[in-house]
């Protein structure tokens, strides 16, 4: 009977995670070309071509670079000073992070969509197997505020603390948390129905038994 149990269990997670995927795949959909989040607070520069010169000219290796940047071969008697340069410059500006791509790299449309898919199903199975271990009596309303609390949790660990590092822009930052928001709610309204707490009369009913 308790490996029935635990079965059952088993397959309400996987069932609830991919369904929950599937929705917050689309929900995302939703907000990126319905709402505009956050792309519309990604802008391009007007001289592309001119800066794709220089960094072809300066052969830039693929990977991920902050300027105005210090050697890191500096001396330690050197970095003082260097640091200060450094400061001065962040004031002038202009300042920022740059991601170059591998040369050669295609915008593969079906692929970052395949993979984004696949990356909704994998954390909304991590979500509906948490909200299977709450107590059986937890209300529907809770199941959702769980999982849409780990979704908060996830964009104050990352997208939050990306902004306070890496500076990424207030506007694109809240506009993360209204994803984070809208596919929170969606992922644990679809857990929620799947992944359902056990009336307080069939537990009454099970502990009379067990007595």
């Amino acid at each position: 009977m308790a490996n029935t149990s635990a079965l059952g269990t088993v397959i309400r997670v996987v069932l609830a995670g991919v369904l929950a995927g599937a929705a917050v795949f689309n929900a995302g959909f939703a907000g990126h070309v319905v709402f505009g989040w956050p792309e519309r607070n990604i802008g391009g520069i007007l001289s592309e071509d001119k800066i794709r010169e220089v960094f072809s000219a300066e052969k830039v290796a693929p990977g991920m670079y902050f300027f105005p940047d210090m050697n890191p071969d500096l001396p330690p008697e050197q970095r003082a000073d260097q640091e200060k340069v450094l400061q001065e410059k962040y004031k002038q500006g202009p300042s920022g992070m740059l991601v170059i791509h591998p040369p050669g790299s295609a915008l593969n449309m079906n692929q970052f969509l395949s993979r984004e898919f696949a990356t909704n199903v994998g954390c909304y199975l991590l979500a509906a197997w948490v909200v299977s271990l709450l107590a059986p009596q937890r209300s529907f309303a809770t199941r959702i505020f769980v999982v849409m609390a780990i979704s908060l949790f996830s964009w104050l660990s990352i997208v939050v603390s990306y902004g306070i590092w890496y500076r990424f822009t207030l506007p694109f930052v809240m506009d993360e948390l209204f994803n984070a928001l809208l596919e929170g709610a969606v992922g644990g309204l679809v857990i929620a129905l799947i992944i359902r707490s056990t009336p307080a009369r069939s537990l009454n009913s099970s502990e009379s038994f067990a007595g």
